[in-house]
């Protein structure tokens, strides 16, 4: 099966690719995990992160690769935001950056990792975790959204590296009322999103700063 194969990856290494003098260099073994290899083989998932993001003056990092090697994103798609709320990247893809936080919160929130000693549940739970990863990421696509409804783009160009410094400070009581202090209406959309303060950053001790920076893309351009 697909998932076998991806479990099972080898990179064999040549000196050159002509099969008459080429000569092997080394070999190694990828090891990527279930769940890693379960993201990979959902089609919509991969297809978003199949992405080169610019996250420094002269750095592009490919977010396949950075989780196949089971490195964080949500680091990348930090310095991404940096770049963007400077107008250094011309770049405007949101899609790569809320799905890349979904992953993260997921691989990093894991309460019950025994579930996956059972084999005849991880084939369940594997799927579980996907279908999580999209309504993670529906959910944070619309606190965006509702960002960019409730709060002027000159405000939020104002105040962006603000929130951006505060969220690397760590500290989600600061980032929850200072953001709240610029919200100027009152509608479906803030109650909404304080829904999303609440339960997501204020409630969530293991994962807010992820559901934090969700929250940034709201205040960039793009879609």
């Amino acid at each position: 099966k697909s998932s076998w194969a991806l479990e099972n990856m080898y990179i064999i290494k040549y000196r050159d690719v002509n099969s008459q003098t080429q000569r092997f260099v080394d070999v190694e073994y990828i090891g990527i995990s279930k769940i890693h290899a379960s993201i990979l083989l959902d089609d919509v998932i991969r297809d978003a992160i199949n992405y080169n993001l610019h996250v420094s003056q002269s750095e592009y990092r490919w977010l396949l690769e950075n989780l196949i090697q089971n490195k964080p994103l949500k680091p990348l798609i930090m310095r991404h935001i940096i770049l963007r709320a400077n107008r250094k990247t011309g770049q405007m893809g949101i899609k790569p950056l809320l799905y890349s936080l979904a992953i993260d919160s997921e691989i990093f929130s894991r309460k019950e990792p025994e579930v996956f000693n059972d084999p005849l549940q991880i084939s369940a739970r594997m799927d579980e975790i996907v279908l999580r990863i999209k309504e993670t990421y529906r959910e944070m696509n619309t606190a965006r959204r509702n960002i960019q409804e409730l709060i002027p783009p000159g405000t939020r160009e104002n105040n962006i590296n603000q929130l951006i410094s505060i969220l690397r400070r760590n500290n989600r009581y600061l980032f929850v009322n200072n953001l709240l202090k610029i919200l100027i209406q009152e509608n479906a959309a803030f109650h909404s999103l304080k829904n999303y303060l609440f339960n997501r950053i204020l409630q969530n001790d293991d994962t807010w700063d992820i559901y934090a920076a969700a929250l940034l893309t709201g205040f960039l351009g793009g879609r």
